[in-house]
């Protein structure tokens, strides 16, 4: 797994959304760290965000202004979208199928792994 950080727009206003998405990617096996100026864990600003994407881990946060780099990828969403169960479950997805996140245990297929390279060779991912 690359290092992603998943840079949720509106984030600081419900805080509980952030921990409920740290917790379903901490639940499929990911090394997860929740960011954001008020977070318990010293950890409030880009530059730590960046250091632990590119160690591997993924970043939820609420702090905006990041670009892929080298060693790590960016996704921008906004409070909406992870508060919302069908656009979250569509979210996932497709940084499942990126590679970005595991599936949910047990939801993985012998196939989809050789659909994935697919997908990466036609540009799609």
């Amino acid at each position: 797994m690359t290092g992603t950080i998943i840079s949720v727009a509106g984030g600081d206003s419900d805080l509980s959304r952030l921990d409920a998405l740290g917790a379903e990617l901490s639940s499929r096996g990911a090394g997860v760290e929740i960011v954001h100026p008020q977070s318990g864990n010293g950890l409030r600003d880009r530059s730590a965000c960046t250091a632990l994407a590119r160690h591997g881990v993924t970043v939820v946060t609420s702090l905006g202004g990041f670009e892929s780099a080298e060693g790590f990828r960016v996704v921008s969403t906004d409070l909406a979208e992870i508060g919302d169960a069908e656009r979250l479950d569509s979210l996932l997805r497709k940084l499942e199928l990126a590679g970005m996140i595991p599936p949910p245990a047990g939801r993985a297929c012998a196939g989809e792994e050789a659909v994935r390279e697919r997908l990466r060779r036609l540009g799609y991912l």
